[in-house]
């Protein structure tokens, strides 16, 4: 089972969970996330965007969506721009991923700064 077939009927992305998806992908090699992304219709494409927004907003797999998202976009970036829903989409994808790499960026900060903090108390 393919994630192309699965968005053919543009039903998984659309449930709560996207957990099957996700794991076929991951479960696939980088070939072969290639290809399925590669062959999505505009439907599956608003539809994995979709699925990208639910990863970023379980807080899990931020690696794997990100590499997702970069992929898909340099792939389609040429019909998605030229697809309102996409676009819209995308649009509300943005803020997002902002937020995220802000959460990042202070989780770094704190492990830097306790890290330093037990570097100068041992010295």
């Amino acid at each position: 089972m393919s994630i192309v077939s699965l968005t053919t009927g543009y039903i998984l992305f659309q449930m709560s969970s996207v957990s099957l998806p996700v794991s076929l992908l991951r479960e696939s090699g980088p070939s072969s996330v290639a290809v399925e992304i590669s062959e999505l219709s505009a439907e599956g494409g608003v539809a994995f965007l979709h699925m990208i927004d639910s990863l970023l907003r379980s807080g899990r797999d931020f690696d794997l969506a990100h590499g997702f998202l970069a992929l898909f976009l340099k792939t389609h970036l040429t019909t998605v721009s030229r697809d309102p829903v996409a676009m819209e989409t995308l649009l509300r994808l943005s803020p997002r991923l902002e937020q995220v790499w802000a959460e990042l960026r202070a989780q770094f900060d704190q492990s830097l700064c306790l890290l330093s903090y037990i570097k100068s108390a041992l010295l």
